[in-house]
């Protein structure tokens, strides 16, 4: 059992190192063509980071590029609700897996 929470940890740590300083280490997908449904032409771009599997979307007005709107899909087990503070305490920490252990705990209290 321990060597399984190992690894579960070690995919844990990739959430956030690219929660933390690192951010997401994106790879575009591609443009792809959308119709909003108000009939709006849009470019829809993705892009995944090849660190922790997460997905950003960035929707663009076709005729002026501009952005209008951008969403991630984040893999299961992703901290979102980590601030990048937290996830820095946990990087710097002397012991990270007893960090994120800590941190868990008071979510729960919370």
């Amino acid at each position: 059992m321990a060597g399984k929470r190992k690894v579960a940890f070690q995919t844990t740590l990739t959430f956030i190192r690219c929660r933390a300083a690192y951010q997401h280490a994106l790879d575009d997908r591609g443009w792809l063509p959308k119709i909003a449904p108000g009939g709006q032409k849009l470019w829809e771009q993705q892009f995944v980071c090849y660190r922790c599997g997460a997905l950003r979307i960035d929707q663009r007005l076709r005729s002026t590029r501009k952005l209008t709107s951008r969403w991630y899909e984040l893999p299961d087990g992703y901290p979102g609700t980590m601030t990048q503070d937290e996830a820095l305490t946990i990087l710097m920490a002397d012991n990270q897996e007893r960090a994120y252990d800590e941190w868990m705990q008071g979510r729960a209290v919370a």
